[in-house]
């Protein structure tokens, strides 16, 4: 039994059940079970789909994959993670492939639980988003403090973002940011980068 306090789970749809439904599920059978989730990392993938399946696939064979770092908070006395009982608890309610990374050690063995199939391309997935690789960031810490206009090094200060890049541009500290929807920063090298447009 491997139990932690924090692991990544990666769950790939099952059928024709889109990404945002598998999200919604996922953080509902989460939610049950007690557990906070502070990220969830898009990531799109390529892996083998049942015929006739459709769900968040695009052109190419690949498929819309949903990374969720899962954690449960509390002082030195608080139960630890059992990272198997969280796969299945997940799998039961949402079904398709949910994987988990028991733990940061590249030598604990990775969980798997439902078809086998798309199994690589998750745990790439969670891998890449635990690593800081890949993967657009949907949820975050702090993400709900950025809202209208916000200085570069505000949004620093406030959120997981570790950093705001300008495309083909330096970005100042103190330039404004002008938020008109979602933040959704991506991974890069192991860094939380948003990029912002000239214009915001």
């Amino acid at each position: 039994m491997i139990r932690v306090t924090a692991v990544w789970m990666s769950v790939a749809p099952a059928g024709d059940r889109s990404l945002a439904d598998l999200e919604r599920l996922a953080l509902t059978a989460l939610d049950g079970l007690a557990l906070d989730v502070d990220h969830v990392v898009h990531h799109v993938v390529a892996h083998p789909r049942p015929a006739g399946s459709t769900a968040g696939s695009t052109a190419g064979g690949t498929a819309g994959v949903a990374a969720l770092r899962i954690r449960r908070d509390g002082g030195p006395g608080t139960a630890a993670l059992d990272a198997a009982e969280v796969a299945a608890g997940v799998f039961r309610r949402v079904g398709g492939t949910v994987t988990v990374l028991p733990a940061a050690d590249a030598a604990a063995a990775p969980i798997v639980v439902g078809d086998p199939g798309p199994a690589a391309a998750c745990l790439a997935a969670a891998t890449a988003s635990r690593d800081g690789v890949s993967g657009r960031c949907v949820r975050f810490p702090g993400q709900d403090r950025l809202t209208r206009v916000v200085p570069v090094h505000r949004i620093v200060e406030r959120s997981a973002i570790s950093r705001v890049a300008g495309l083909g541009r330096p970005v100042a500290d103190d330039e404004l940011v002008h938020i008109r929807s979602q933040v959704q920063p991506t991974f890069e090298a192991g860094e939380l980068v948003l990029r912002v447009a000239a214009s915001h």
